[in-house]
């Protein structure tokens, strides 16, 4: 069996320790979050806008002296560098389009940002910054910044009741914010699955914690959360599937129906579930199913130029936001520049469960790149999540991005009865 080589040892020396990079995307993550404590209705704060560059800008500066060795070992391949190269041509059209209509500074700079910040930091900085442990620290990092918000919205407004915000600008983001929650039990369950370390325990604990986000998401009234709950489920039970016997599956699946039932019947105010299915048939009966999001995607659609109508259009002409990210994209720069995105997107979801699936070498939380990319994207068909920084689910899903990106041998690590070299031939 042979040990580490020169390059696995340098590689470790030149990486922060664990807990510093998880401070670090706790502050990154939680930063670009407090943009969800505002709303079209109630603006956010100055002084929280400038705490979210600050907190998002000393997460990356605590990682800066670690970046450039990892930019210099990153090594991708083909379908790596087309993602980089839709993303790069994304960038450049969404240049011009800044210029063409005429962009504040500011916007132009968040271009810029999109451009040439992001793919050298998310996509090719922080996962080899992060290195094998990347999908584990990009869990906590969203569980334990998204949970500070939960707890203090309980503590300031302690009375749960049907389309609860708590801190946040509007209900539905409170239901974003939950429904991130829960994709990181989900997360962990997979990862317990597909290590084999599940115990009964762990069932009850993970289980719990995911009904409870579930029930924050019905409370929330929320149906954009709900589907992406529902959708993401729907994949982690997939991936387990492949992993647990049945025997094991399906008291993971009894725990976690048993714990939402329990969650809803206990509630105060016993007819959430009742209220939500209301609202639900309610906006059915009255056509407004999309809660007249088709009415700014059809004016969207009317005032479509080819280089988009700028960074402010949606702020200024509409008054809210697009509710969808894709029409976000396709108002502000374009549809050619939307199309792009959605090849971006299609081809980022393939390699994400491309990694998922393949067996060997077996990667920690080698599931989580594909459930927080469907996550991301389900939440984007009914909210703006797109931005040159955007929420803390948007910063999560550049960087799985980027660890899909990379070639396996940058994230690979010696597992039982493999060694570096062996692991390295099979890659």
């Amino acid at each position: 069996m042979g040990g580490p080589t020169q390059s696995d040892q340098f590689e470790r020396m030149t990486r922060p320790p664990l807990w510093w990079s998880l401070l670090a995307l706790i502050s990154v993550f939680g930063g670009a979050a407090l943009l969800l404590l505002g709303s079209a209705f109630a603006p956010l704060d100055p002084t929280l806008a400038m705490a979210r560059f600050v907190l998002i800008g000393g997460g990356l500066f605590a990682l800066f002296p670690f970046l450039p060795s990892g930019i210099a070992r990153f090594r991708t391949t083909v379908g790596g560098a087309t993602s980089i190269f839709l993303w790069l041509l994304f960038g450049v059209l969404c240049l011009i389009s800044s210029v063409v209509t005429y962009d504040t500074v500011r916007a132009t700079g968040g271009v810029l940002w999109m451009l040439i910040g992001v793919p050298i930091i998310f996509f090719i900085g922080l996962p080899a910054v992060l290195g094998e442990n990347a999908g584990k620290l990009v869990v906590l990092g969203l569980f334990v910044s998204h949970s500070l918000y939960i707890a203090i919205s309980f503590y300031i407004y302690p009375e749960l009741r049907f389309e609860y915000k708590g801190l946040f600008g509007h209900p539905n983001e409170m239901g974003m914010t939950a429904a991130v929650l829960a994709l990181c039990c989900l997360a962990w369950i997979v990862e317990r699955a597909e290590s084999g370390t599940f115990t009964r325990n762990s069932i009850v604990a993970l289980t719990t914690l995911f009904a409870a986000n579930c029930v924050l998401v019905v409370a929330s009234g929320s149906r954009t959360s709900l589907l992406a709950v529902l959708v993401t489920t729907a994949a982690a039970a997939f991936f387990c599937s492949r992993s647990l016997p049945r025997r094991r599956l399906f008291p993971t699946i009894s725990v976690t129906l048993v714990a939402l039932l329990l969650g809803v019947a206990f509630l105060p105010d016993l007819s959430f579930a009742q209220k939500t299915w209301d609202k639900h048939m309610q906006r059915l009966i009255k056509g407004d199913v999309l809660s007249k999001r088709d009415e700014i995607w059809e004016k969207t659609i009317d005032d479509l130029h080819f280089w988009g109508n700028g960074g402010e259009y949606f702020s200024e002409d509409i008054g809210v936001s697009a509710h969808n990210s894709l029409m976000q994209i396709m108002g502000e720069r374009g549809p050619v520049a939307a199309l792009i995105m959605a090849c971006f997107a299609v081809l980022g979801l393939v390699r994400a469960f491309e990694r998922a699936l393949r067996r060997v070498p077996r990667r920690k939380f080698g599931a989580t790149p594909a459930l927080v990319s469907i996550c991301f994207w389900t939440l984007s068909t009914g909210e703006g999540l797109f931005g040159s920084l955007g929420t803390g689910i948007t910063l999560a899903y550049l960087v799985s991005v980027g660890v899909c990106l990379a070639r396996e041998t940058q994230h690979s690590v010696p597992q039982a009865g493999y060694n570096s070299h062996a692991i390295r031939a099979v890659a």
